[in-house]
């Protein structure tokens, strides 16, 4: 049975979901974090880049018939 986490009132908030113990890959937290730091800057680019073509899409869109 799992074990439930209540409120500071004493409320249940639910189950908690504990996850499996996940082995050292031996990338240093450093390194690794860098590394995800590059993808995530690397995706808020492509996200400008499509939000600055929906903008401009819209802008097209004829609202006068």
């Amino acid at each position: 049975m799992m074990p439930t986490i209540n409120d500071p009132s004493g409320r249940p908030l639910g189950r908690v979901a504990w996850t499996a113990d996940v082995e050292d890959d031996d990338v240093p937290f450093a390194e690794r974090f860098a590394a995800v730091t590059k993808a995530l800057e690397q995706q808020f680019g492509e996200a400008e880049k499509l939000t600055a073509m929906i903008r401009a899409k819209v802008a097209e869109v004829d609202f006068n018939g």
